[in-house]
């Protein structure tokens, strides 16, 4: 199975979700035969860049037309599910890819309970038992995931 990890960074890359999205990617390697990590950054990521077993990308976020159009060419046709590790990273994904039928994955890696608007997600993951509970009442997201920390 081939897999896409794709984040979203303001900065270094060296938070949270980027040790979460590592530690996945590294726990599930064995079972897959393609991992990528795309980073959409300013920065290069340590965290991301040294997983093991898992190719880094890095795509600037300058120009959201060229961002779309590289994410589009980095994910068409080479994947088999496509996991994003943030809603932004998420939404970014589901407009490179409008028209395409890939199984996304979106991860809420803990946190506060949105408040306004989550995106609606097919496959949500969730990495808090409160996020875990918020999400159950709510019956947009089908199928739902707790892998607690």
């Amino acid at each position: 199975m081939r897999v896409a990890y794709v984040i979203f960074n303001l900065r270094v890359g060296k938070g949270g979700h980027s040790f979460s999205l590592s530690a996945t990617a590294s726990s599930l390697s064995p079972d897959l035969s393609d991992i990528k990590i795309i980073d959409i950054s300013q920065n290069d990521s340590f965290v991301l860049s040294s997983t093991k077993r898992a190719c880094y990308e890095r795509i600037p976020y300058d120009n959201p037309l060229s961002l779309l159009k590289r994410l589009k060419l980095e994910l068409a046709g080479e994947f088999d599910v496509i996991h994003c590790f943030d809603d932004f990273s998420y939404i970014l994904v589901r407009i490179a890819l409008i028209g395409k039928k890939l199984p996304l994955v979106l991860t809420k890696c803990g946190g506060g309970n949105p408040k306004y608007y989550f995106p609606n997600s097919d496959y949500l993951v969730c990495y808090s038992k409160e996020n875990y509970k918020f999400f159950l009442s709510n019956e947009k997201h089908r199928n739902l995931y707790l892998i607690p920390n």
